[in-house]
């Protein structure tokens, strides 16, 4: 049984029962709840997927009613119902987080059709010299134009890449870019999951090679965390496409004493902070320029937090300041 739920024959005797034993007046809460577009999940993403799926809302329906005189049974295919015996009213199941897992699963199902349509593109997302206030570099970054959703931005575009067996074509669509635009220096950050997939550093490698691209105007973000772990996958994916004369960004810096070890352990050519923090601005781009790297803040809103990070000596600034989604779309091949 996949969900160790009851059925639909044991549900409705456990119901009959239970309301012969309901006081004369007195409600049941009865939930009937049906997972929308499970087969679009199936066909999209394989079996295997929706029946996690499945199982995931099995187990959210039974924390949900733990505390309960409950029960919780699956129906056919992709119905569940409840009912709560001994209580005029219930928790509220339905909400943003439950259904949160349905619908990211329902997008990921869709976004092979949405790349053939077209709607999956990528952007250029500005890197701003602060002391210039001029674009000096382009983050390259995915933006989903959704029908139904609006903009789904970048984050959430590769989560759903990542489930669907497509998280290598940003970087394929950055070896395009690079010889589309061989004045511009381009940057990508790879997701953890890529950081410590020595398979797809190789794919990168063949790509690159097969349309023989400059590399050295490439810098590729990485998380600092994985790469803390000198022996780990991450950094041998470092050290591999460091000598191939690609530079990298370290995501995820807060100023800490490992992330300053890591920064000169690895003679990264950046950082990357949160605009969020403030309390120790100065401090924190004073100790990155004694390594020899540049400080960039992402997620400038205003021009007011533009200029506290430029008076701090923050070397680059990103954020909604200079656009949310980026700029020079272009559709993924």
């Amino acid at each position: 049984m996949l969900t160790g739920l009851p059925d639909r024959q044991y549900f409705a005797t456990h119901l009959e029962n239970a309301l012969r034993r309901q006081a004369s007046g007195t409600a049941v809460p009865l939930y009937h709840i049906r997972l929308d577009a499970l087969s679009l999940i199936s066909a999209g993403l394989g079996r295997a997927v929706s029946d996690k799926l499945l199982v995931l809302t099995a187990q959210r329906l039974k924390a949900v009613f733990a505390a309960e005189d409950a029960m919780v049974a699956r129906f056919d295919g992709d119905e569940f119902a409840v009912f709560v015996a001994n209580k005029p009213d219930s928790p509220d199941i339905v909400t943003d987080r439950h259904m949160g897992v349905v619908e990211a699963s329902i997008l990921a199902a869709q976004l092979p059709g949405a790349l053939e349509m077209g709607e999956i593109v990528v952007t250029h997302r500005p890197v701003v010299d602060l002391a210039t206030n001029s674009a000096v570099r382009s983050e390259l970054i995915l933006r989903w134009d959704h029908q139904e959703h609006g903009v789904i931005p970048h984050d959430r575009c590769v989560e759903f890449t990542e489930q669907t067996g497509f998280s290598s074509m940003l970087l394929t669509a950055t070896c395009r870019e690079l010889r589309a635009t061989p004045d511009v220096p381009l940057s990508v950050n790879l997701t953890r999951r890529q950081s410590t997939d020595m398979e797809l550093v190789s794919s990168a490698l063949r790509s690159w090679d097969l349309n023989q691209v400059s590399h050295e105007r490439l810098w590729l973000g990485m998380p600092l965390d994985l790469l803390s772990d000198a022996n780990g996958e991450a950094a041998d994916a470092h050290q591999v496409l460091a000598d191939l004369g690609i530079e990298f960004i370290g995501l995820g810096f807060t100023g800490s004493l490992r992330d300053l070890a890591c920064l000169e352990r690895f003679s990264l050519r950046a950082v990357r902070i949160s605009a969020a923090l403030t309390n120790t601005t100065l401090r924190v781009a004073n100790l990155v320029h004694q390594t020899g790297a540049l400080l960039i803040v992402d997620g400038i809103t205003a021009e007011e937090q533009a200029d506290r990070w430029r008076h701090a000596g923050a070397d680059l600034g990103q954020g909604p300041l200079w656009g949310p989604h980026g700029t020079q779309a272009f559709r993924l091949d």
